[in-house]
């Protein structure tokens, strides 16, 4: 309605992006400025093709509580967004991943989708509490079992498996404990990741530890708008340091028990500019983001790493003071060790 704020959503800002573009190029075309010169006339193709590189392999991805369902069976733990979409008001139609869309059953019939598609690799994540249903200790070999059929039939089916060892769903009994903010949360990931690293090591040689730790912190434990639903900056501040920590510890776990094989993290890089303020990025309205903002970089140094895991600061509420960057050069008595 007229003199209504209108509430932003991505399709209202994609489409409000893709009606500026037309009308700036519509107005550049009819003026003639900028006009690209026609393919007769420069003699290269206005749209050459796209050029990937030698067996670059194109792939799907999915995670472990978006699609498996099946919360409860053969043993599986409680995970922390099992907890979260329990809460009121935290999911907006109140649904959840308990049955999804039921992978957990259909797995067979949706690697035969993705084998007819085309499709040459395949991320999954292995869901912590379906393997270790309480973070620690014993091992749910029926849960174990569901991952030693899927990398089957992924091989089978010429389809290449990629493994994720944490796609955010904490096991909650570890949650009960401090979770992330936990500082023995690191030894536990290791722990947890020696066990598919020794049931699947054999066939899968391409691993990534933890899914965009940048996202675990910010949305979990800054703004509470994912699990584990917690507003607290000095808690997010924490929580990244120690999903560092815990990416370090598997990396070790993996290079003692395997051989072969590749491991890294997966990462979400937004485009970044040194100009980009704060001011700027209220200006875009795409994250209603507050001054006393975490801040990250797409090019972490180790010294930031340390200097992270020593203070985390922030503005106080209210603060009209812009933030300074943070100093990189690394503390003395942390300059050869994350931990």
């Amino acid at each position: 309605m007229p003199g209504q704020p209108q509430e932003l959503s991505r399709r209202w800002f994609c489409a409000t992006i893709v009606a500026a573009a037309a009308s700036i190029a519509g107005s550049a075309c009819s003026s003639g400025a900028g006009r690209a010169p026609s393919p007769s006339a420069s003699g290269t193709p206005v749209n050459p093709p796209l050029q990937f590189p030698d067996g670059f392999m194109w792939g799907v991805a999915t995670s472990a509580y978006q699609i498996e369902g099946a919360v409860t069976a053969d043993g599986r733990g409680r995970s922390i967004w099992d907890t979260f979409c329990e809460r009121p008001g935290t999911i907006t139609d109140g649904s959840s991943g308990a049955v999804a869309c039921d992978h957990y059953h259909r797995w067979e019939s949706d690697l035969d989708l993705m084998q007819s598609l085309g499709i040459g690799s395949y991320r999954f994540s292995i869901a912590w509490p379906r393997v270790l249903p309480g973070g620690r200790g014993p091992v749910n070999r029926r849960g174990l079992e569901f991952y030693d059929r899927l990398v089957d039939g992924l091989l089978a089916r010429g389809i290449s498996p990629i493994a994720t060892l944490y796609h955010w769903d904490l096991p909650q009994g570890l949650q009960d404990r401090g979770g992330w903010e936990n500082r023995d949360s690191a030894e536990w990931f290791a722990d947890y990741a020696t066990v598919p690293f020794a049931a699947l090591g054999d066939r899968v040689d391409r691993w990534l530890t933890i899914n965009e730790a940048k996202v675990i912190a910010e949305q979990g434990y800054q703004f509470g708008r994912m699990a584990p639903g917690k507003s607290d900056l000095r808690a997010s501040g924490t929580v990244i340091h120690h999903l560092n920590l815990a990416h370090d510890r598997a990396v070790e776990a993996f290079r003692s028990v395997q051989t072969t094989g590749r491991i890294g993290p997966c990462l979400n890089l937004p485009r970044a500019t040194p100009r980009m303020t704060v001011r700027m990025l209220k200006l875009q309205r795409w994250l209603p983001i507050p001054p006393r903002t975490l801040f990250t970089s797409t090019r972490c140094s180790r010294a930031a790493i340390q200097t992270s895991a020593v203070r985390t600061t922030a503005l106080p509420t209210g603060s009209k003071e812009r933030p300074r960057p943070a100093t990189l050069q690394p503390l003395p008595h942390r300059s050869t060790s994350l931990a």
